[in-house]
């Protein structure tokens, strides 16, 4: 239809379904708040999207009737502290699901099954950023931050892609500039220092220097 609905929680952990006449389509009960955003999936691939999110406990996946669909919710040992990381590669709703707890990662797949062939299991220290995804020429790249200053570019299976030797101390998430080839291609964001830097898909490592530039 076109039409927008909101789906909030309040400071009791109900969440709700709102219309877009303000009238409430469903509410319901979720055992803690909600970290980061709220995702919709098209799990069974076929145009009708669920609710994708996590607490400090569980990553659910809830229908458009407040429902939970089997296997979700998962729940975790581990206390989660960040929003989980949600990747479809190619477009094709086949999606990947990865939960930092700590130091560990898990990824798993719209089905709720954890995919064994991911080879990035833990990291030195705490992960400390959601991680991210990025396809530059057909090349993925998906970029970990972890407490220690540690950054990790890997493939869908978890093995590096590139090598970094200094610890960057990310501040905030990576955005690219995505040259005419693989070569000018770039990673750009800001680290603890209140730097800007770059990073080449070689591994190379500069610091940007801008003109004029406020906060």
């Amino acid at each position: 239809t076109n039409g927008y609905e909101i789906i909030t929680q309040d400071i009791e952990n109900n969440l709700y379904l709102i219309d877009n006449k303000g009238q409430s389509i469903w509410k319901r009960k979720i055992g803690n708040s909600i970290i980061g955003n709220i995702h919709q999936i098209d799990r069974y691939k076929n145009n009708k999207l669920q609710y994708l999110f996590n607490t400090s406990d569980s990553i659910y996946l809830i229908d458009r009737n407040g429902k939970n669909v089997s296997p979700f919710p998962l729940k975790n040992k581990e206390k989660m502290t960040l929003p989980i990381a949600v990747f479809d590669y190619d477009k094709n709703r086949n999606y990947r699901i990865l939960a930092a707890m700590g130091n560990n990662l898990t990824m798993y797949n719209e089905k709720g099954s954890v995919i064994a062939g991911w080879e990035f299991l833990k990291s030195t220290t705490n992960i400390n950023t959601t991680p991210q995804h990025f396809q530059v020429f057909n090349k993925d790249y998906i970029v970990i931050s972890e407490e220690n200053g540690e950054l990790h570019f890997v493939n869908r299976k978890g093995k590096r892609r590139i090598n970094i030797e200094q610890k960057l101390y990310v501040k905030n998430k990576l955005n690219l500039i995505k040259g005419m080839s693989i070569q000018d291609s770039k990673f750009i964001f800001k680290n603890a220092n209140e730097k800007i830097l770059s990073i080449s898909l070689s591994g190379d490592v500069d610091t940007l220097k801008i003109q004029n530039l406020k906060k």
